[in-house]
């Protein structure tokens, strides 16, 4: 069983594992979709890589101000995590109970750099959003829509979950909702 103290979030250790799938020959069609982070991924693999078929972040962070403080915090090691923001209470988010700082400082980065670059999102995009968000801001969606030049672009809003919307109340919908996306982009 790992711990915090074994946490390190590599961006580049991600994105060369799924650089490793896209290059393999049976893989033809490619869709991406992520949570928070994974959505901040989701949008920097689409960034990249032009032949993504489509993407479905999902609460992704492009920018959450109360994260830029990080760079203050001299010697400490690590935060207090944000697990389980979710509305449902029979529900539980297996979680880390610390975060590394020097993995939000990379996280940062990573949102500086896709904020910059969503204009290079060219495949259809449906961005799930929650309207009640403890982690990031829910403007980052709209942010998100607005900035990627994808023609067909979808905000869907997710109205009774918060951060953690896969494990929430409207995980039928985002089920729901992506299948029928990603049937109507083939």
């Amino acid at each position: 069983m790992t711990n915090y103290n074994s946490l390190r979030f590599l961006f580049v250790q991600y994105i060369s594992d799924i650089h490793y799938w896209r290059n393999r020959n049976e893989v033809y069609t490619i869709f991406v979709t992520g949570l928070s982070m994974g959505g901040t991924l989701t949008l920097y693999m689409a960034e990249k890589y032009p032949d993504i078929h489509a993407i479905i972040p999902i609460n992704a962070a492009v920018t959450v101000p109360s994260m830029e403080n990080v760079h203050e915090l001299g010697e400490v090691r690590y935060l207090d995590a944000i697990g389980s923001d979710i509305k449902d209470p029979q529900v539980k988010e297996l979680a880390y109970e610390k975060t590394p700082v020097q993995s939000v400082k990379e996280i940062l980065q990573l949102m500086e750099k896709v904020r910059r670059d969503l204009s290079k999102v060219t495949c259809p995009a449906l961005i799930f959003v929650s309207d009640e968000d403890h982690v990031v801001p829910p403007a980052n969606a709209q942010l998100i829509h607005d900035e990627i030049a994808a023609e067909r672009k979808i905000l869907y809003p997710l109205r009774n979950s918060y951060h953690v919307a896969t494990l929430d109340f409207d995980q039928q919908i985002i089920i729901e909702k992506t299948l029928e996306f990603i049937e109507s982009t083939l």
